[in-house]
């Protein structure tokens, strides 16, 4: 929660297309998850967060630098660029995130009140209190894995291949799947979503699943276990990918082996 009742917040949300860019000396202090360093040469450096499910990330190393870095002059607004911070030595720009704004505490403080646990953070009560949110919906537990009301944080693409790597079948009432199973895709969410912290690249296929080099006909596989591979041969029991809408959202899962 925050803590400061002075301070101004930006609430920002990246989405498919929202990214940051970033310019300048001050980016060897730079680190965070999804933050990649495009390029650097004897005159450039440049940094990027990318929000869609592309994103790279490389380590910034700046003893690999030569010259004398000055790119801020090179990093220009565009007409996408929502927000454009700078300094003397380095410059942050927002382009084309599905939110931006400035919020107050009290704004920061409903946000937050009206979202679910966060597996990320994974407080000592967070298990319990998504058990008990998910087991009141009566709605199917892919519908409600990507309500934030229930769990914070995941995406398309961990609802789709954390309920596979489960075994729980997305159109099944998440009122009807037991605690049991519940507290396993918790910490499964938990597992997954911190694993991609630090690099912020998804990759939600278990190892054991994973092909060595990437298969031209199957390129998601790398990646995915069941997002995006409508079709395609389950890795664990061989049965055809499935796909549907599910509140206007694609919905990938396996009928053979996800009960």
């Amino acid at each position: 929660m925050p803590d400061n009742e002075c301070n101004t917040w930006l609430h920002i949300h990246l989405g498919l297309y929202g990214r940051w860019a970033f310019a300048g000396l001050g980016l060897t202090q730079l680190g965070g998850a999804g933050i990649r360093v495009a390029r650097h040469d004897s005159d450039n450096l440049v940094g990027t967060i990318d929000g869609g499910k592309d994103a790279t990330t490389k380590i910034f190393d700046p003893d690999g630098l030569t010259g004398s870095p000055t790119p801020i002059d090179n990093l220009v607004a565009t007409p996408t660029t929502r927000m454009r911070i700078e300094s003397d030595t380095a410059i942050a720009q927002l382009s084309g995130p599905t939110r931006c704004e400035v919020a107050t505490f009290s704004d920061i403080t409903a946000t937050i009140n009206r979202l679910g646990p966060d597996p990320i953070r994974n407080d000592a009560s967070d298990c319990e209190r998504f058990i008990s949110l998910a087991r009141s919906k009566r709605s199917p537990i892919g519908q409600v894995v990507m309500d934030q009301s229930v769990v914070a944080g995941p995406g398309n693409i961990y609802r789709a291949d954390c309920l596979w790597r489960v075994g729980i079948n997305p159109l099944r009432k998440a009122s009807n799947v037991s605690k049991k199973r519940l507290g396993t895709l918790w910490d499964d969410l938990v597992t997954c979503m911190r694993n991609d912290i630090d690099t912020g690249i998804i990759v939600t296929i278990p190892d054991e699943y994973r092909p060595e080099t990437p298969i031209e006909t199957d390129p998601e596989l790398m990646r995915f276990a069941v997002y995006h591979r409508t079709g395609k041969p389950c890795v664990r029991c061989g049965t055809p990918i499935s796909e549907k809408l599910m509140l206007a959202r694609r919905l990938f899962w396996c009928s053979g082996c996800q009960r």
